[in-house]
């Protein structure tokens, strides 16, 4: 099955296209993470794009982004502020995208949910790069996790 999915949730966008076949559960898990994590960040008429790939896929966006010729678990590419870019035709403010490999997480026995939420959070400014940030960031990772399985 192949096709793109659109999710409102509270006056947010979700888009979630499929590359692989029924991904039903990664699309609820997926949907409700991000759409947590608007909520709890206080976003309001946001979009993000979430794709979900193939192994295959994820190793090529991964090399021509990132120039890693590997295959990763999750990627996300903030949208440039430029208007054109920045705008959908519903006036939300688009803020990146979010690219994860379903099938690689899952072998790698990680949490989709979890890196559903680390996308998100880079796309609402939050970094990793210095110690400092890393502990804001995981911490934040941890306290939206705790709500997205308690359901918010």
């Amino acid at each position: 099955m192949s096709g793109t999915h659109i999710f409102r949730i509270t006056g947010n966008t979700i888009i979630v296209s499929i590359d692989t076949k029924t991904l039903s559960t990664y699309i609820r898990l997926v949907s409700e993470a991000v759409a947590t994590a608007l909520f709890l960040e206080k976003q309001k008429n946001i979009s993000i794009e979430v794709y979900l790939l193939t192994d295959r896929s994820m190793k090529e966006i991964n090399k021509t982004f990132k120039h890693k010729n590997t295959v990763t678990n999750v990627l996300s590419f903030e949208c440039p502020s430029d208007p054109v870019f920045s705008k959908r035709k519903e006036r939300k403010k688009h803020v990146g995208e979010i690219y994860l490999a379903p099938r690689y997480i899952t072998r790698k026995k990680e949490d989709i949910v979890a890196l559903s939420l680390h996308g998100a959070l880079h796309l609402l400014g939050y970094d990793h790069k210095k110690r400092d940030d890393r502990k804001k960031m995981e911490k934040r990772e941890g306290e939206i996790y705790v709500r997205v399985k308690r359901g918010k």
